[in-house]
């Protein structure tokens, strides 16, 4: 079995833009897990530090409801809870291009629908009304089979190698994902435990160094939305 994260937004414009080809989507806790399995739900519902590694294992695509706008295939490099506001905010690289699902094609006046919907929506794992609804969910489907026959990326298999772990037991990982942990408070402090460093982590001064200088950029921008 494998896994994906699945991030839905209703317009492109509830992503913001960091530094360092990052991007930022952040939901309502009530809206995380949502349209996953119950088993995967009760695991991840406490949104815990650990839980959040454990994520990073897994490829992330990016769509938006009814597929307007673009989608794309992204690796979640960090997560940030805020409990005060019940919201959870996804650090993202893409790893794709933007890839449109309904482009309007000048010459012919019309728009051109790259692949089936339907078909698409199956590769997703869509269930009832999920494909108008924005929300995280988490899937228990090999994504990169399921878009092949689609042809909507044309660099998908080398996508796949960024993911080495995507087929691990999300319900039961091994002791060596997951136990590198960056905490982060208002002075801005950094605490790690832990002996293994995950395969995505590649560079931890480097790491906390761009865990540090997210958050202040989430912040950043929080505080100026406050202030509309």
């Amino acid at each position: 079995m494998a896994y994906f994260n699945l991030l839905q937004c209703y317009s492109e414009y509830e992503i913001d833009t960091l530094d360092n080809e990052l991007i930022s989507i952040t939901y309502s806790t009530s809206r995380f897990v949502e349209h996953t399995d119950e088993a995967i739900r009760q695991k991840f519902k406490d949104l815990t530090n650990e839980s959040f590694l454990i994520l990073r294992n897994f490829p992330c695509i990016i769509c938006f409801e009814n597929f307007k706008d673009f989608i794309a295939i992204a690796e979640l490099q960090d997560v940030k809870l805020n409990e005060k506001n019940k919201t959870i905010t996804a650090i993202l690289k893409l790893i794709s291009e933007k890839v449109e699902i309904n482009p309007y094609i000048e010459e012919t006046n019309k728009f051109l629908k790259i692949c089936n919907l339907d078909e698409l929506e199956k590769a997703l794992n869509f269930d009832g009304w999920e494909k108008t609804r924005t929300h995280w969910a988490i899937k228990n489907s090999n994504l990169f089979e399921k878009l092949a026959p689609l042809d909507i990326f044309s660099n998908l298999e080398e996508i796949k190698e960024n993911f080495p772990n995507q087929t691990i037991d999300l319900l039961n990982p091994t002791k060596n994902i997951g136990k590198l942990k960056a905490i982060l408070n208002t002075n801005i402090s950094i605490k790690i435990t832990g002996t293994n460093t995950p395969k995505y982590i590649k560079d931890v001064p480097d790491f906390i160094t761009r865990v540090i200088k997210i958050n202040q950029i989430i912040d950043e921008k929080r505080k100026s939305r406050s202030l509309l």
